[in-house]
């Protein structure tokens, strides 16, 4: 009941604010891109596997980034803004319960995103360009980009309280650089950069797309193995840092 009070608190605090158009009309305003760009295409039986891979490693290449930055670092400003944390660190409820409040806001909005692009992709393809889609494997991979993006946004969250909104956006700002290459040219060491989890997760679901070349279920499972583990342990250790030193913190001074 204190976790459904603590997140009905933060959304009143950003449903007026301009985050909400970041989260909810961004990903509608890509997906549209999305589907303009393939427009002019000739549509053949396998234009989804193009479509699958320009929508899902430009999201996660450009778009996850620069959104975990955004609305990690605009949460935190609001409540820096509100009495230099004061408030915030002052209430009743105790600082574990705090920090997660942050962090499944976060993560209830990058999710948001997701789906609503991922669904207006699926719906605009289907209805407006008569695309055959293989809406399940999209979702699925869109479940899994989210996976990908959990561990960023408990690091963002420990940025963003630490350094403020502008180190926020600035790691945002450097992930699009690093997820980028990573994308083209880290096959052998994406497993050990955060930035290319969301990428390389929903990429290897592409293989369950009718016309792709057949691959061996292990080899999809193995991939995928291959990135859940180092997701899992590094938001057990990033989280667990995090709760640590966010009991013992005391806000930012003014000329941090």
């Amino acid at each position: 009941m204190t976790l459904v009070k603590i997140l009905s608190a933060e959304w009143l605090k950003i449903k007026r604010t301009p985050i909400k158009w970041v989260v909810f009309l961004a990903p509608i305003i890509f997906s549209i891109f999305c589907m303009w760009y393939f427009s002019s295409r000739k549509i053949t039986p396998n234009i989804q596997i193009s479509i699958f891979q320009t929508y899902f490693k430009s999201f996660a290449t450009m778009v996850i980034p620069m959104l975990v930055g955004l609305i990690s670092g605009f949460i935190i400003y609001e409540e820096e803004l509100a009495g230099s944390f004061n408030g915030f660190l002052g209430c009743k409820l105790s600082r574990v319960s705090l920090y997660l409040g942050k962090l499944i806001m976060l993560i209830m909005l990058t999710s948001a995103s997701i789906i609503i692009a991922t669904f207006v992709l699926i719906f605009g393809l289907s209805v407006f360009m008569k695309i055959k889609v293989s809406w399940i494997v999209f979702i699925r991979a869109a479940l899994f980009m989210e996976i990908g993006t959990i561990p960023l946004l408990a690091f963002n969250l420990w940025l963003s309280l630490a350094f403020g909104m502008g180190a926020s956006i600035g790691f945002g700002g450097a992930g699009i650089v690093i997820s980028g290459v990573m994308a083209i040219i880290g096959d052998k060491v994406w497993q050990f950069v955060i930035f290319s989890w969301p990428e390389r997760l929903s990429a290897v679901q592409i293989f369950y797309l009718p016309g792709v070349g057949i691959k061996n279920h292990n080899y999809i499972f193995n991939e995928t193995v291959k990135g859940i583990i180092p997701v899992t342990l590094s938001l057990v250790v990033i989280l667990g840092l995090g709760l640590v030193w966010f009991s013992k913190w005391e806000g930012r001074k003014s000329y941090d």
